[in-house]
């Protein structure tokens, strides 16, 4: 196996200190010295810190996708209520996972609280990586193509999701102590159900 590139390193080093400190406080200095390469290096491989950001925003997503993928290994075959559980299941977990594959998760929750990232790459390659996914999903169940309507339900699925994730406190009082693999799933599927009776009201709605 070879040795990583100087590129590959930069690129590592920054997943694992956006996912630590977030955009504003990881400087490309910070990257430099933890990847043990020159100060000029990333202009030269990634000409930004802007431009490094979005490439560690498709690396991050990469390594959680490969632990746990959005599409749970289904396809636009299967029915659209189970490709939404495959979706919510693999957002959870990957927001319990304190390793290379909850860096994904922890680099969003810092630029959704502090928007200290630029806006316009942070969107664009939210919805490139899962956005478009979760958007085509509810555009099935709920039988609309109204951006207004999915954007909606989208922000509540993936609150849905994260939220223990972004209140400690409260993680504790859900999961009693530890979130067990047993409680884990007991979780998603009640949030799941929480989605899906949502959506059920939309449906309703949509047909009065």
């Amino acid at each position: 196996m070879s040795a990583p590139t100087t590129r590959e390193k930069l690129l590592s080093a920054a997943v694992t200190l956006f996912a630590e400190k977030g955009y504003r406080d990881a400087t490309v200095a910070d990257v430099c010295e933890h990847a043990h390469a020159n100060i000029a290096s990333v202009n030269y491989h990634f000409q930004s810190k802007e431009n490094l950001f979005r490439h560690v925003l498709r690396e991050a997503f990469r390594l959680t996708n490969e632990v746990y993928p959005i599409d749970g290994g289904l396809t636009g075959d299967d029915p659209a209520e189970k490709r939404l559980r495959a979706f919510m299941s693999a957002v959870i977990r990957r927001s319990f996972d304190p390793g290379a594959a909850g860096c994904f998760h922890r680099i969003l929750i810092h630029e959704g609280t502090r928007e200290a990232a630029p806006d316009d790459v942070v969107h664009a390659e939210m919805a490139m990586l899962q956005g478009n996914h979760l958007m085509e999903i509810l555009s099935l169940m709920l039988g609309t193509k109204s951006k207004e309507i999915l954007s909606c339900v989208k922000v509540n699925i993936i609150a849905l999701s994260v939220f223990p994730s972004v209140m400690p406190r409260m993680r504790d009082v859900l999961f009693c102590g530890r979130p067990t693999s047993a409680k884990l799933e007991r979780f998603i599927e009640r949030q799941f159900a929480f989605a899906l009776a949502g959506i059920g009201t939309l449906q309703a709605a949509s047909v009065k």
